[in-house]
């Protein structure tokens, strides 16, 4: 495969459009509506089309997939693409410098709707490589998928409901699986993002089910946002941290465009997969949400402002429990944490800078014992 030429956004028209009368695709044929979710059909009126029966077209998604050293998945990943009962308008993937025959693999699917791009240097997170694909898609929705991730064929049909259903919605999400080797666990989400119905959120609603589950309900697979919201908001925080920007990204536009969510699995993270990202960077650093909450929090209102607040001293403090068992110390202090602070907060933060190593280490052995025992699955 090679780079496209300028001229791509027509040829692309005209390839879409030859691939659709081959397809056979039903999402354009005349007389064909969209099931959008809570609609009903009715009958045309004999002088003509009811208004209520005219074409509503679903929604184009752009699938985004940042590459790097991810040989051994991509092609399942970009099978489970293929494989949407729902096909995509665009496929774009970008190679971030990989050493392997990743690029190869995706260069040899013969599918005129993908698109292969390449950076010469790997950007940290694949936040710049994620920004270059926006910025060369033009569909209305952005759907991400990484390269050792998977996506269940009804994946886009989900997403494109949830966008039919609240069409006020800047982002659109749906439940996860972890998938390991030997297992698969649904995601511990939590309160409505643990429900059964899809619903539509604000910030604050966001915010309450991050703080109550521990973890950002959202997960990249199995996201999706709004080009124009993507690209006002600054897109991935490229240069700005090495992990975490996905959850400032998510962050940003829930603030700008409001959730909707479904609470149903349509992804697969897989977490044994190799040359994972949280494999290869620490969390020494303030996560760089910390940021963009201060920002929020100056225009919130009082309940606002103390979700943030909280939100931000558990990430902190998460960080600070992660460095534990490894050999560096937090780079950030307690006067990083927004106060009032939780004495948990500042007590996990004190003891992973100043005690010592092999202490750390042995409560947090001690931690995971008592977790399993109370799991049952301990001796």
């Amino acid at each position: 495969m090679r780079a496209w030429p300028r001229s791509w956004p027509i040829l692309r028209g005209r390839i879409a459009c030859a691939w659709r009368r081959a397809s056979g695709s039903a999402r354009s044929s005349p007389g064909t509506r969209w099931p959008s979710v809570g609609t009903r059909s009715t009958a045309r009126s004999p002088g003509g089309v009811d208004p209520a029966e005219q074409v509503t077209p679903p929604p184009r998604f752009a699938v985004v997939i940042p590459l790097h050293n991810k040989g051994s998945e991509i092609g399942a990943a970009l099978a489970s693409v293929l494989a949407q009962t729902l096909p995509a308008d665009e496929i774009v993937v970008v190679d971030d410098a990989s050493t392997d025959d990743g690029p190869a693999i995706v260069a040899a699917c013969a599918d005129p709707r993908l698109l292969l791009l390449r950076r010469a240097v790997p950007g940290a997170g694949g936040y710049a490589a994620r920004n270059a694909a926006a910025a060369a898609a033009s569909a209305q929705w952005i759907a991400f998928l990484d390269g050792d991730d998977l996506w269940h064929p009804d994946h886009l049909a989900a997403l494109a409901s949830l966008a039919a259903r609240f069409p006020a919605a800047g982002c659109l999400a749906t439940r996860y699986t972890h998938r390991f080797h030997d297992r698969t666990e649904p995601d511990t989400a939590a309160g409505r993002f643990a429900g059964t119905q899809a619903f539509l959120t604000d910030l604050d609603g966001f915010l309450d089910g991050w703080l109550a589950a521990g973890h950002c309900p959202m997960w990249t697979g199995a996201v999706a946002i709004r080009r124009d919201l993507l690209l006002a908001t600054g897109g991935f925080p490229a240069g700005r941290a090495a992990r975490g920007g996905d959850k400032d990204m998510w962050l940003r536009a829930v603030a700008g465009g409001g959730l909707a969510f479904l609470p149903r699995s349509t992804a697969d993270f897989r977490r044994e997969a190799a040359d994972k990202l949280t494999d290869r960077t620490g969390t020494r650093h303030l996560p760089c949400l910390v940021v963009t909450v201060r920002a929020l929090a100056r225009g919130a209102a009082p309940g606002g402002r103390r979700r943030l607040r909280r939100l931000a001293n558990q990430e902190i403090m998460l960080y600070a429990r992660w460095t534990m068992p490894g050999e560096g110390r937090p780079a950030f202090g307690v006067r990083d944490l927004l106060w009032p602070a939780p004495p948990s907060a500042i007590a996990t933060l004190l003891a992973s800078i100043y005690l010592p190593k092999a202490l750390l280490r042995a409560l947090r052995r001690r931690g995971h014992q008592r977790r399993d025992r109370l799991a049952g699955r301990g001796g």
